[in-house]
């Protein structure tokens, strides 16, 4: 019962100051998603610090990914990204051959495994939020629908599923990886995501009903795809959460493995319709 109070209290807390930040304004919104980029690259070189003792540039790798990181952000924040110049970004080119010229000294026995995982660590959790920067401005005006939409799907599949698979889920999908997983679950998952974005489309508009129903596929399919990745990469480390940030829901890669993966396809279909180019 202290645990359901806890991880209840928690989930209430940390969905209010998302979504605050969300929607206030488009500097809540960067502040609050710079946040999760730094925290979230924290908790991956904590996960795979054993992986990268052998080096004795370990620990600057995280230190890396959160300059390159904070870099984009800058790059395609809409408030910001007119602050570089073309000098800066040959410059920012130029540091992932850094990286790798570091690893000729740092006498790792794994030099491939340390570049791999610091490049895995940006393209997992920098590039998604350097891709929603750029469509948050639509006819010139900050629209915190776009990405509050996208987590209000995330948030509601993964709900539906767990209450739907719980109460009628009897085929498993993936059990090596994820046990709890149904077929029942995840179809109802996507009704409610049908739902949702209906809804969407009815309150705040910016999107077609078309268009909202196509996030709400991608979202179901690839938040999914997300969460079952990340479970597979905590397996592999034999790791319950990827921190204790929240109590009673892990770390911020727990809560945003699904938001990491499902944002960039989200974001493709946007340009791919037209509605950004």
């Amino acid at each position: 019962m202290k645990t359901l109070i806890t991880r209840t209290k928690t989930a209430l807390i940390f969905v209010a100051v998302v979504l605050a930040g969300v929607w206030l304004h488009v500097w809540t919104f960067g502040l609050l998603m710079l946040a999760v980029m730094l925290l979230s690259f924290w908790e991956f070189f904590k996960l795979y610090a054993a992986d990268l003792q052998n080096s004795k540039f370990a620990k600057y790798y995280v230190f890396f990914a959160m300059f390159i990181g904070m870099f984009g952000f800058v790059a395609t924040f809409p408030e910001t990204q007119h602050i570089l110049g073309s000098n800066e970004y040959v410059l920012i080119l130029l540091s992932p051959f850094l990286l790798i010229v570091a690893e000729l000294f740092s006498h790792s026995e794994r030099p491939l495994q340390n570049i791999g995982l610091t490049f895995l660590a940006v393209i997992t959790i920098a590039l998604p939020i350097w891709m929603l920067n750029t469509v948050l401005i639509k006819e010139d005006n900050y629209q915190p629908v776009i990405p509050m939409g996208i987590l209000l799907l995330i948030w509601c599949n993964d709900a539906f599923a767990y209450l739907v698979g719980s109460a009628i889920g009897k085929h498993k999908i993936i059990p090596r990886i994820s046990p709890g997983k149904t077929v029942e679950g995840t179809i109802g998952g996507i009704i409610c995501n049908f739902i949702t974005a209906y809804l969407l489309t009815i309150l705040f508009g910016v999107f077609s009903l078309q268009h909202w129903m196509a996030i709400a596929v991608i979202v179901s399919v690839f938040a999914t795809l997300g969460d079952w990745t990340e479970s597979m990469m905590k397996r592999s480390l034999q790791v319950k959460d990827s921190g204790n940030l929240l109590p009673g829901h892990g770390g911020m890669l727990d809560r945003f493995d699904a938001f990491f993966f499902a944002v960039p396809f989200v974001v493709a279909y946007l340009w791919w319709c037209g509605v950004y180019s």
